[in-house]
């Protein structure tokens, strides 16, 4: 992490400026291994992070192409955004995304197939243990326990 403070009051873009010319320096002179993935700038009135490797770009080569994630924020603000610091101590940032429509739909089948067989008569725990089973076989194709396609009709 390579953090650059100016006086209160004074642009951010002149701070990382200096931070962004730290880093070129370091990949100019072959110091790969010592360019710092966060950059934190900050005025004492605003702080800026700048993930340099944001995870959906690890796989790019340093600088090409590279997109950089910046959240800007006003320090008095911080306590909203301590959760984007989690690296510091070495936590890892998960990132959820929006699930696929494909497995909306398969909650929505399982759905109804919960309704239908309640309404026919089952129920409790009976109900429950037999659909964690059929989404366990579901699921366990996915995963290499059963042989591919052994639920699918060939005929």
């Amino acid at each position: 992490m390579l953090i650059e403070h100016k006086s209160r009051g004074e642009n951010l873009d002149k701070a990382e400026s200096q931070a962004f010319r730290y880093i070129q320096d370091l990949a100019r002179e072959g110091r790969l291994d010592e360019i710092p993935r966060y950059v934190i700038v900050s005025d004492f009135a605003r702080i800026a992070l700048h993930d340099l490797e944001p995870d959906d770009q690890r796989h790019l080569p340093l600088f090409e192409n590279r997109r950089v994630e910046t959240l800007e924020f006003p320090l008095a603000d911080f306590h909203q955004f301590i959760h984007a610091f989690a690296f510091i101590p070495g936590y890892q940032q998960h990132k959820f995304e929006e699930q696929d429509p494909i497995n909306i739909k398969a909650v929505e089948i399982m759905d109804r197939l919960h309704d239908a067989l309640e309404a026919g008569g089952y129920s409790g725990h009976q109900l429950e243990r037999f659909l964690v089973r059929i989404l366990f076989c579901l699921f366990g194709q996915d995963t290499g326990i059963f042989e591919p396609e052994s639920f699918s009709s060939t005929c």
